[in-house]
Formats: C-alpha cells, structure tokens, sequence
C-alpha cells in the first residue's frame, strides 16, 4: 500500500475530532484537503482519506455513488455503489500504476512488470510508469531521454556527430563533410579525412549536405551556392580570409541553407561579413562580429520575381561600428525571432520594397536611428528600442516607417529627444504599444521602467505598466523565456519575471 494513501491517527488530534463526535459515519478520522487547512488543526500535512472516503468537514465517510460523476477528483471510479481508485474495468493512472483489487486503491509501481500493460510507457522509475529511463530505449525520431519522456534533439551538442537535423534527430555521420582548422585541402572531408576551407568543402559533397565543423577559427570569404546545405557551426569562429578583401566574410547563395552556432566577422574593407544572396536561408543562434558587423540580404539576380529572404533566430550584432548593421536589399526579406541590435550608425535599414518582421528583438545605442523603414513594409511586435538617435536629430529620432509597417506590443523610447521617437503622429501604424515624445492612437507615453537604462539592462522592473499589458503573444522573449510569466504578456522584448 502506497504511504500517501495511509491514514494516521495523531494524538494531537483527539480533541479536534472530539468536535467532529463519532456521527454515523463508518470511518469518523479526521481529515484536511489542503496546507492552510490543515494549518488551522496544527498539522503539518494534508490528510487524505482512505479508499471510497470523501472528506467531508474534516470527517471521513463513505463517498456513495451511482455514476462516476457522483465522485471526487481523488477516488474518480464508482465500483459498487463507492467512489474508489480504480477496480477491474477501470485501470490506474500513469503516476501510480497499480491497482491493488483487495483495496480497490492505486500504487506505486516496483518493477516494469508492472508497467507491461502500458505500451506508451513500459518503464517503472520507482513510483510511475514512464516512457523511457535511459537514451538507449528512445528511437532515432526522439533520440533523448529527458525525465522519463523521449525527446528529439534540441542542440548539435547533444549529438555524437555534433549535428542535429532540424527534425530533431541526430544527422548519421555518412551524411556529413567534416571541418578542422588547419586540415588539408586534399582530403576527403570525412570525419577521420577533414578539409580547411569552404571554397573545397563545397567541391567535395558528393550528395551530402551537412558540414560539421570542429571548434576553432577558419579563415573565409565569398560565397557558398549548394542548395539546403547545412552549416553546423559547433561555436566556430569564420574570419575575413587575405585573398580578396572585397568580398564578404561569407555568402550564402543556395536557397534553404542553413547556418547555425558560428561567428562571424569582416575585419577588411569588403561588403560585410555576411551576406545572404538566396531564398529561405536561416541563422541559427549566428553572431557577427569583428571591426565591420554587417549583415546584407542582397538579390544578386536581375530577375525582378527573384528574392532573397532569411530567418535569424538568436541574432547577435553588438557594438557595431559599421554604418548599417543590417541592410535589407530591394525584394528582399528579413524575420528576426529573438535578437539583439547594439552600436553603430543604423541599426536596420530597408531598400523600396524590403520586408521586415522583428519579433523579440532588442535594439539599442545606434547613433541615428534605429530602423530606417520609410520605404519598407512590415511588422515589429514584441521589440524593445532604446537609446537609439541623437537628440538633436529630426523627427523621428529613433525609428522612421510608413502606414504599411504595423508596431504592435512594443517599446520605442528615447525620451531625451527633443522630438518624437517614432512617426506616432504621422504613417506608422502602432497598436498597444509605448512611444516617448509622440501621443497617438495605439501609443501611450509613460515610463516603461526599464530596470537600469543606464547600465544598458533593458529588462523590465516589477512596476513597469509595460507588464502583463497585454492578451496575447508568442511563447518565448527574446532571451528564451517563456510567456507569458504572469497574468498578461509583456510589451518589449522582455518578460519579466513574476
């Protein structure tokens, strides 16, 4: 039998229950369903009553029953006329697997016989029935053990090829070329065989299309074009190679490409340090860096139906000193999920045409203005910018756009403007959002109380209005932290903790 389900007489409450009398009830033993009931009586714990007993004030007696509707949450099943655990047509759950029939009560499990009946979770951890205790009972589908539930992976890392496949499972090693610093150039670029540059890596594919490549620095520049290949960055550090100081740090030119977990950076004159030159590219947790960080979605194509789009999860550019850190060509494309913007001169700035859409995305200390969007369309929801453009400069001072860019749920502030922040009096289109220096519909102008401004620390303090301001929004802020964490979303990039 189950400790929990045990019920103890305490001497000290024989004279609480001479209160409750002996009644007619078949079991008259005191009982409390909750901590701060149970307080009251100066017990410790909550006592719960035994099989088919429902307390009833602070009494155990028989819970009768005609139909499962009849019983309490804790003895869901009518058997005979009682409320009980479980009995032969109605099986135990998960947590406490075992039906014991004498008693007609549920227990914990002690071996995986006990869990046989239980195909979507055959193991026994001690006290329930669960999906798997080890890795080694998980399929290649969701390859991870993680507190008795099989999971796909979420991290290169967590493989042993150091490349996890955006299905979740870990990419066979058959299925990679493989990178070292300092390898040769006439390898095989296999994991044993590794090559140095991407220029021949690309030249020795041969159908695969994963790159892992093992941690270090690599010198780069021009440009990838295989289509779907997949970077696996593994924290690598991708410099401006000597050849050509023209050209980009790297180019991605093949449509689906993936680059996750790297570094990069443009220490030379060239055109940045990452350029993207094809449809449907995605940044994985991609940080640029060095004397130039500049990320350029550039349409190399005359054909006016061709694009150039990508997608940057976790994206890094901090303290840059380029003049844009992020320029957004003609028909080209940028979603940002989760990034941070700091430094330099812009921080986004879109050609006629250009898309952009920033979800939790941090942009702050550019010395103009942060989003420069008068030609673009768009969204920016759930961002934060502050500290963005000088005071002296016109209006706006921070972020400029037009009717076809919608702001939602976002903070634009920079109250030491002697002008507006954002076009609120003018084609911006906002909704539930705060702007300093300019009242409009959509917009309120009050201190989101940001914890220290100061020190750069853009999270919010627990009086901000810009807490649980609103009903909806997406899972995670631009840290990874879930929302909402209280009774509402927060605006900005942040949320709070409760």
């Amino acid at each position: 039998m189950s400790s929990a389900r045990k019920s103890v007489m305490h001497p000290v409450l024989i004279a609480a229950l001479v209160l409750f009398g002996c009644g007619t009830a078949p079991n008259p033993e005191f009982c409390c369903l909750d901590e701060a009931d149970c307080a009251t009586f100066g017990v410790s714990e909550v006592r719960a009553c035994g099989v088919g007993l429902a307390c009833d004030d602070h009494r155990c007696v028989r819970a009768r029953c005609s139909a499962a509707i009849d019983c309490p949450p804790e003895h869901p099943v009518c058997s005979e006329g009682f409320c009980v655990d479980c009995d032969e047509a109605h099986a135990c759950v998960a947590s406490e697997p075992v039906c014991d029939l004498s008693t007609k009560m549920c227990e914990i499990c002690s071996s995986d016989a006990d869990c046989g009946s239980r195909p979507e979770a055959p193991y026994c951890d001690g006290a329930g029935c669960v999906q798997c205790l080890s890795s080694a009972q998980c399929g290649a589908a969701a390859p991870f053990c993680d507190s008795g539930t099989c999971r796909a992976c979420r991290r290169d890392a967590e493989c042993e090829t150091h490349a996890c496949g955006l299905d979740g499972r870990c990419v066979p090693e058959a299925q990679i070329v493989w990178m070292a610093p300092g390898a040769g150039d006439t390898s095989t670029c296999t994991r044993a065989d590794p090559c140095a540059t991407f220029l021949y890596m690309e030249s020795r594919l041969n159908g695969r299309q994963h790159v892992v490549l093992e941690p270090g620095v690599y010198k780069s520049y021009g440009g990838l074009f295989a289509p779907r290949l997949f970077i696996h960055g593994n924290g690598a550090t991708l410099i401006h190679g000597p050849v050509n100081g023209t050209q980009a740090t790297l180019q991605l030119s093949g449509p689906g490409m993936v680059l996750r977990d790297v570094t990069v950076s443009q220490t030379g004159p060239g055109a940045a340090a990452l350029i993207i030159g094809a449809e449907g590219v995605l940044l994985d947790s991609v940080t640029l860096a060095g004397a130039a960080k500049r990320l350029w979605i550039f349409n190399p194509s005359s054909s006016p139906t061709a694009k150039a789009s990508a997608v940057a999860r976790n994206l890094e550019i901090v303290n840059s000193i380029d003049t844009v850190a992020v320029e957004i060509g003609s028909n080209g494309e940028l979603t940002i999920e989760g990034g941070e913007i700091s430094g330099g001169t812009v921080g986004i700035q879109g050609a006629v045409g250009a898309k952009v859409h920033l979800v939790n995305t941090l942009i702050w200390g550019t010395s103009q203005r942060a989003l420069e969007l008068a030609q673009a369309v768009g969204d920016i929801e759930f961002s934060t910018i502050a500290d963005a453009g000088a005071a002296t400069q016109a209006a706006p001072c921070a972020v400029a756009c037009n009717p076809n860019v919608r702001v939602a749920s976002s903070i634009i502030w920079q109250p030491s403007c002697a002008v507006r922040a954002a076009d609120a009096a003018g084609p911006c289109t906002f909704r539930s959002s705060i702007v300093s220096n300019g009242p409009a519909p959509g917009i309120t102008n009050v201190d989101p109380r940001f914890a220290n401004p100061a020190a750069r620390d853009y999270h919010l303090q627990s009086s901000s209005p810009a807490r649980d301001a609103t009903d909806a929004g997406p899972p995670l802020d631009f840290e990874g932290d879930p929302r909402p964490r209280g009774a509402g979303f927060d605006l900005g990039a942040d949320e709070a903790a409760p």
